[in-house]
This record gives C-alpha cells, sequence and structure tokens, in this order.
C-alpha cells in the first residue's frame, strides 16, 4: 500500500523514493539560504566548517569509518548549543522573515506614508540640512516597533516640519534618538534603536547615528 501510494522514481539507474526525493529538495533549500544569510559575516566561515563536518560524517558513515563516525557526532552534538549562540543574529533574521511573510502571506498590519507625510518629511530634512541639524526618522511599515516605541517618549502628533525641526533642534531634551512614524503620526520620539555591527558602509565611517539607522534597516522591514 505504502509503494502504491508514493512510488519509486528512477533517475539515472538510481532507485528513489518521493519522501527520499522532498527531503533532499528541503535540506538544499535550507543550506542554500544559511549560505545566503551567513555570506559577508563573520559566522559565514563558521557555516562552512560546519558544512565540512557534515559532510565528512555523511562520507564516513557511507564508508563505515566506526572511529572517525563516533568523533564527528561527538563534534556535531557539541556545536548544537555552539550553533545557538553563535548564528543568534541569523536565527532571529530567520524568524523575523518567517514571521513577517510566513508562505508569503502578510500576517500584520501595513502601515503607509501618504504623500503629503513624505513632503513634510522632506521638507524638514532640507531645512534641518541646511542648519547641520541631524535627524534619525523611521517610517514603521509592516514590522512591530512596539518596544521601541514603549522605550521612547510618547508623542501621538501628527507629522508636520515645524514639529519634527523642533525635536531634532540640537538644545531640546528629544533630540538625541530617533523619531518613528506610524501612519502619518509621530508616536514616538528619543527611542534608541539597534546599533549595526558595520562601522564602515561603502568606503564610509559611520558615526552612531548612522549605525542606528543601518542597525534598525537590518532587523526590521522599515523606511
Amino acid at each position: 500500500m505504502h509503494n502504491m501510494l508514493l512510488p519509486n522514481l528512477d533517475l539515472y539507474g538510481i532507485t528513489v523514493t518521493l519522501p527520499e526525493l522532498i527531503d533532499f529538495f528541503i535540506m538544499t533549500f535550507i543550506v542554500y539560504y544559511a549560505y545566503k544569510w551567513t555570506k559577508g559575516t563573520i559566522a559565514f566561515q563558521i557555516f562552512l566548517g560546519m558544512l565540512v563536518v557534515l559532510v565528512s560524517t555523511v562520507v564516513a558513515k557511507i564508508l563505515d569509518l566506526q572511529a572517525l563516525s563516533w568523533l564527528l557526532r561527538t563534534i556535531a552534538d557539541a556545536w548544537v548549543v555552539g550553533f545557538l549562540i553563535l548564528f543568534q543574529p541569523e536565527i532571529r533574521k530567520f524568524l523575523i522573515q518567517l514571521g513577517r511573510r510566513p508562505f508569503g502571506f502578510q500576517l500584520f498590519e501595513q502601515y503607509d506614508t501618504d504623500n503629503n507625510t513624505a513632503k513634510i518629511i522632506t521638507d524638514a530634512a532640507f531645512k534641518m540640512s541646511a542648519k547641520n541639524h541631524g535627524a534619525l526618522i523611521v517610517l514603521q511599515r509592516g514590522d512591530g516597533l512596539q518596544d521601541l516605541i514603549d522605550a521612547g517618549e510618547n508623542i501621538q502628533a501628527k507629522t508636520t516640519s515645524r514639529l519634527l525641526q523642533t525635536i531634532f533642534y540640537p538644545k531640546t531634551p528629544l533630540h538625541d534618538g530617533a523619531v518613528i512614524i506610524q501612519n502619518n503620526t509621530i508616536v514616538s520620539a528619543r527611542c534608541a534603536l539597534p546599533i549595526s555591527r558595520h562601522r564602515v558602509y561603502k568606503g564610509l565611517h559611520l558615526g552612531m547615528r548612522h549605525r542606528a539607522g543601518l542597525g534598525i534597516s537590518e532587523k526590521s522591514d522599515v523606511v
């Protein structure tokens, strides 16, 4: 009955069951995305090392090398905890992506910024730039930012150019930190954002405000 429901496939003289084929494609998908997410990071070298151990384990099992298989299994068991610690940023990123669009569906409310608010922010940015006043403005989209909003100063005010300029005036208590705009409303100011690990971007040395802007962009879908 099992063979009738899941027939074997003959690929170039090698008999493969359908579950084995599905298992292969799933593992290929996982390895590919693990490579994609870790490429260019410190974790990439660790990923390559784990891949070597994995391939060596398979080869040792095929050749029935019992001592080597035992050694590799011991290393693999010890690396389970190390994997969770070393790949914590990448695992977090994966879970965020999975929660954001599982199977292509958007679970959470999508915030949008209308053209008028975009013009207001642009006007404020040009005026602050002319005075050499820095600003950090976050436009929320699909990902939740409630923890950052709660940690900041509650504003709940309509977005205006004058209000943004006032908040980021260097001598005001609220200028240090970010403003979060949600549905065209400034919901919070003086928000502390996660800092990116990157200190240089495209040859430019980043200050703390730039690293904060880059950091929140790495962890969520904000603008």
